[in-house]
């Protein structure tokens, strides 16, 4: 006689609930072995090192998301309707912010990405743990490069290509605002498949729900980060309402 699943257990790759199914069976959504979904999995289960390493990540990097948002918040103010600014900053001010944002959102998604050592290799999410990281690590480079720019800004240019440099300004603030779109749709995209893969292993189909649908839409939410930080913001807010609903279970999963 076989054993079947008693409790509304989610399979870890796709979030099929596994309840009534045979525990020698496979989900009937993606064929993925039910008994791997069921031993080891749970989150309680892990590591109390692994599980604080997971709440601190989260923890830097809903404060990272929280200062992104009042930046961009005190960026869309510093505008007027004319493109102007309404203060007086040193060129080098905008940048330094998004650097220190990205280094934030870059530390999180290292403490969110380790491997869990109580699983064995092919069931660690590698694959989207290497773009997310690769994704959140490029970002702290990018903003550290316009920080470079900005200082080095006020150097005089040489008379032969002093003309052109509106023209390379704008260049490359295209080039740069399209790279770091990119690299915040991967990010987010990356948190929303790491929040699905926390939520299976939770379990929580409210947390997976969510994170599903937020890897559908967020994509579009954030197209207007490329014109700057203030149109991060509802992509951030976002991200940052998923990423501390997160770790609210991450931590209750401490306590089991």
């Amino acid at each position: 006689m076989h054993d079947i699943v008693a409790v509304d257990a989610p399979c870890t790759n796709c979030g099929y609930s596994l309840r009534g199914l045979d525990i020698d069976s496979v989900c009937p959504e993606c064929a993925h072995p039910v008994r791997r979904s069921l031993e080891r999995r749970r989150l309680g289960l892990a590591s109390a090192d692994y599980l604080a390493a997971l709440h601190l990540g989260a923890g830097v990097l809903l404060l990272g998301l929280i200062l992104a948002v009042v930046i961009g918040g005190v960026s869309a103010l510093q505008y007027t309707t004319l493109g102007t600014f309404r203060y007086a900053v040193p060129l080098v001010v905008w940048p330094s912010l998004d650097f220190a944002v990205s280094l934030l959102v870059a530390f999180g998604v290292w403490k969110l990405t380790i491997d869990d050592p109580g699983l064995p290799a092919h069931d660690q999410a590698r694959g989207n743990a290497r773009t997310l990281r690769a994704a959140a690590f490029a970002l702290p480079v990018v903003h550290g490069v316009r920080v470079l720019v900005a200082a080095a800004s006020g150097a005089a240019a040489p008379a032969p290509i002093a003309p052109l440099l509106p023209l390379l300004d704008a260049a490359s603030g295209v080039v740069r605002a399209m790279l770091v779109l990119g690299l915040w749709l991967s990010i987010a995209t990356g948190l929303c498949n790491l929040l699905r893969w926390f939520a299976a292993r939770l379990p929580d189909r409210a947390l997976f729900s969510s994170a599903r649908a937020a890897g559908r839409i967020l994509p579009f939410v954030l197209v207007p980060a490329a014109i700057g930080p203030a149109g991060l913001i509802p992509g951030a807010l976002w991200l940052g309402v998923l990423v501390r609903s997160g770790r609210g279970k991450i931590a209750r999963a401490q306590r089991e």
